[in-house]
């Protein structure tokens, strides 16, 4: 009798541990299995570390939209389906799992109630997935909120090789890494142009064609200036309301205006680049083209879409914007008209290398982060093999990724299919007429030469009220020109913001001497 009550309470004493090392939703994917023991080959090197026998349990990926994340649905449109497929078979067989995509809830479908969604879950130790999907700029807000958890380590011992640092650099907030996955920053900003309307205006032949001024070398500030003022006679007297050069939201075109003279509206350490004399310069000349009566048509580009409906009329030459509006039913889906693609000029600050020529990515690119509710301090010792926690997570996250051979030159993984297979799906489709080979080559050339703005990560920087909006001041000013003195005081505001925000990723005002 003794000896079972002994027994009893060891079975006790086991159980309650094993308790506390769960988590409290059965959504998560937890395991109660145990380890099989075997090295691990991950494809990156080999780990010495015993492979964990998750016993069956699902592995969660939560994305915007189950069916074109998940190689394994029909209404996939991503790369290499067949690869990814192979790979979530190897995983599952591997670890002994079952990988699960899964669409984030009404309430956390995009933008603040995302992540919202997030930090109150991973406060309070009830994740709803392994992996989230999210977007690059709210990285650093969830990083404040220790709601998902640095990965620097992780990537060193489980990474790929072949791992393309500008994608890392989208994970980057403050000197750690906080988001991996094999998705490449390929840049889609630029300006988009009814060819059309210039050859009626300018006359026909290529010659006339910014992008063809563009792989020329000859597309700046000058170039671009002297088109929209020889084209603005005929399209202010098309006697058409809102017919104008330039259409689309001032602030829009700022971001990009100032990445493409060598400026950061909000650098990956959090300081913004708004008051030097670049982005004076920058902002000041596109005060002085919007303030000419019939160059630029704004008001109707409201600001849950920001896109002019009468560029898709086809009574605005230039137009902000990327390829997805091209066929998103929202934008200009469907427009009559030949379409063309430009970057954005350089300005003078711009190097002749184009070494500081920058797509600013303010509305940030695709991430995959790691909720800190997995946090390896908060399992039991002796059942890291047992349970979910960040290792085990990462190191099935890790191999779930799909990298093209490596290049010899650079010791990362190629591009050359990412290139080809986006060219052939989106801009030899919706670049017009067919065969338009210059807008192809133009937006190939910046193809690689997104960087990780971070304005968005401040909830001022993307609200909406006309009160208080970061982005819209920077609108105001554009149009008012009063441009100096707002932007050394929105400079101002803005790092106050993240010193008062962002205390947990050490900042002080020492930082933004």
């Amino acid at each position: 009798m003794k000896i079972i009550k002994k027994l009893f309470l060891v079975l006790i004493i086991f159980l309650a541990v094993f308790a506390v090392g769960c988590k409290k939703d059965d959504d998560n994917g937890n395991n109660n299995g145990n380890n099989n023991g075997n090295g691990n080959e991950n494809g990156n090197g080999t780990i010495d570390d015993p492979v964990p026998d998750m016993k069956g349990q699902t592995f969660i990926i939560m994305v915007n939209r189950a069916s074109t994340t998940d190689p394994r649905s029909e209404a996939y449109t991503g790369s290499w389906k067949d690869q990814k497929i192979a790979k979530i078979q190897e995983v599952e067989d591997k670890y002994n799992i079952k990988v699960e995509y899964r669409t984030y809830p009404a309430e956390a479908v995009w933008g603040g109630g995302r992540e919202r969604f997030i930090i109150e879950n991973s406060v309070n130790d009830t994740p709803k997935a392994h992996i989230y999907e999210m977007p690059s700029y709210s990285i650093a807000i969830l990083a404040e909120a220790k709601a998902i958890l640095p990965l620097d380590s992780l990537i060193e011992k489980y990474g790929n090789p072949g791992y393309w640092p500008e994608k890392a650099a989208f994970g980057m907030v403050m000197g750690k890494q906080y988001a991996y996955d094999d998705g490449y920053p390929l840049v889609g900003q630029g300006i988009f142009y009814n060819i059309d309307l210039l050859e009626e205006y300018l006359g026909e032949g290529k010659g006339t064609l910014p992008s063809e001024l563009w792989l020329a070398g000859e597309w700046d500030w000058d170039a671009f200036r002297e088109i929209c003022y020889q084209l603005l006679p005929g399209i202010s007297g098309r006697a058409v309301e809102g017919a104008a050069v330039i259409g689309g939201r001032a602030y829009n075109w700022a971001y990009q205006m100032l990445g493409a003279n060598g400026v950061h509206v909000v650098t990956t350490d959090l300081k913004s680049e708004l008051s030097t004399a670049p982005a004076i310069d920058t902002l000041t000349f596109l005060h002085e083209l919007i303030s000419v009566p019939g160059m630029w048509e704004w008001q109707s580009a409201a600001l849950e879409n920001a896109s002019c409906p009468q560029f898709k009329a086809g009574n605005i030459a230039f137009h902000n914007g990327e390829p997805y509006w091209l066929y998103d039913s929202t934008k200009w889906l469907d427009y009559q008209f030949n379409m063309g693609f430009v970057p954005y000029p350089t300005g003078p600050n711009t190097n002749e290398d184009l070494s500081n020529y920058y797509i600013n990515e303010i509305y940030g690119k695709t991430s995959y982060v790691v909720s800190s509710s997995y946090s390896l301090e908060k399992v039991p010792p002796g059942y890291e093999n047992i349970m979910f926690h960040e290792e085990n997570i990462f190191r099935i996250w890790s191999d779930l990724q799909y990298f093209p051979e490596i290049d010899e030159e650079t010791g990362y993984s190629s591009t050359d299919e990412i290139v080809e297979e986006w060219v052939f799906t989106t801009l030899e489709l919706y670049y017009s007429p067919k065969g338009n080979n210059a807008s192809i080559e133009a937006h190939k050339s910046i193809m690689f030469r997104g960087y990780p703005d971070y304005f968005y990560s401040l909830y001022w920087a993307r609200s909406q009220d006309e009160t208080k909006s970061f982005m819209l001041e920077i609108q105001q000013a554009i149009l008012s020109g009063s441009i100096r003195d707002e932007m050394i005081d929105l400079v101002s505001r803005i790092h106050q913001e993240f010193l008062d925000t962002y205390t947990n990723l050490g900042l002080t005002e020492e930082h933004y001497k």
